[in-house]
């Protein structure tokens, strides 16, 4: 949690600067004496924005650094609100914009004084504390307690096993899903690990699992290779895991709580994750529909200081945290929709740029680049698609 909160005072700060490297252009600035603070404003701005970013690969900061990092937030929430009403002002009141910018920039003195003062860059130095994954324990869960599985599985097998003049090549088939034990995360080490692999017409089959569509296309293209999408389990697959978790069966579930476990595997989208986690979780409340309904209601929102809830955290975070700076904030400004909201995609890429989070380079305008990074986030399975014409995302 506390590098998503960097993440978003990263966006912030991006948007920010920018917006104070546009004002530096108008002229009236120059006319009422200010500029020389706006350069120290950006200048100042810069170097800590520097630090958030290193902050953002830090698993646990302590909490003189979390307070620091909140402040500076809020000082940059409180500096582009100022930004914006004088450039919306063609006339701006020339007193008023000195004080005000004067106000800032000790504001930005203190934030300084006190990032040196306790020596918060030295947090960015701390080695890293080596946790134990939490996924492993899931390869020793034997095979018959596993649900929905039979029919990926037979694809599979069939893949790795079929007959043909093509049978003697090196074959590589890639599963791409959500939640997959972590494999294969970059093209680039793809490039290097083929290597390894040579065309001796041995027959070998190689399988790679990753959470990116881009890695599995590159991975997989020959003719004879298979990339398998990892789907939601089903209804039916989706009931029984739950059920058998809690109760050992479906048949057991009593009649009063049957409503309202669906209500919560509706929540759970067929995501086997989620699924295990909040049959954990409802395996230690009492069998009573008020305890049940609390936790229904409650996704999201009050169980997630829960074990539980923190464990799938943990393991879904791992896709949070490889993404670039970027497509972080982008990712974290869809938090602002409703709950099961459908979101337009060429209203979230004018939000995305409207709000400074997409700009224009290398030729390209800025709302190509939004949908680049819209894709990117499909692709990593981070936004689910929910209208498809096609084979363009319409809404999700």
């Amino acid at each position: 949690m506390e590098k998503i909160m960097v993440s978003a005072a990263c966006g912030v700060m991006n948007s920010l600067l920018r917006k104070l490297a546009a004002l530096l252009e108008k002229e009236h600035m120059l006319l009422i004496g200010v500029k020389h603070n706006i350069i120290f404003l950006r200048d100042e701005l810069t170097s800590m924005n520097l630090l958030l970013f290193k902050l953002a690969d830090i698993e646990d900061l302590d909490m003189q650094v979390k307070k620091w990092r909140n402040k500076v937030r809020e000082l940059a929430y409180d500096i582009e609100e100022c930004i914006d009403n004088f450039m919306v002002n063609d006339r701006p009141n020339a007193s008023l914009v000195r004080k005000t910018i004067q106000e800032l920039k000790t504001r930005v003195v203190e934030e300084n004084a006190r990032r040196y003062r306790y020596k918060l860059d030295d947090s960015t130095f701390r080695p890293a504390v080596v946790q134990i994954d939490d996924r492993l324990k899931a390869f020793y869960v034997e095979t018959n307690k596993l649900e929905g599985i039979d029919s990926p599985e037979e694809q599979i097998i069939q893949w790795l096993t079929r007959n043909g003049k093509q049978d003697q090549e090196l074959n590589i088939m890639a599963i791409v899903g959500f939640g997959v034990i972590d494999d294969l995360w970059d093209v680039s080490a793809w490039s290097f690990i083929k290597c390894a692999f040579h065309q001796n017409n041995c027959g070998s089959r190689i399988i790679i699992t990753t959470r990116k569509i881009d890695v599995a296309k590159a991975c997989c293209s020959s003719s004879s290779d298979h990339i398998y999408e990892m789907q939601p389990l089903s209804v039916a697959d989706s009931e029984r895991l739950f059920f058998k978790r809690i109760f050992g069966s479906e048949e057991r579930c009593p009649s009063h709580l049957k409503e309202t476990s669906i209500k919560i595997l509706r929540k759970c989208g067929g995501l086997p994750l989620a699924i295990v986690t909040l049959s954990s979780l409802l395996a230690s409340k009492d069998l009573t529909l008020d305890q049940w309904n609390r936790v229904a209601n409650s996704i999201g929102s009050t169980l997630e200081n829960n074990p539980d809830i923190e464990v799938m955290r943990k393991i879904l975070s791992i896709s949070y945290f490889d993404l670039p700076h970027y497509l972080k904030t982008c990712l974290l400004y869809i938090s602002i929709f409703p709950e099961d909201y459908t979101i337009n995609r060429k209203s979230l890429i004018n939000r995305w740029i409207a709000e400074g989070f997409v700009q224009e380079e290398y030729g390209q305008n800025a709302h190509d680049i939004g949908e680049s990074y819209f894709n990117e986030l499909i692709n990593r399975r981070l936004i689910q698609p929910w209208y498809i014409d096609n084979g363009h995302v319409v809404t999700c």
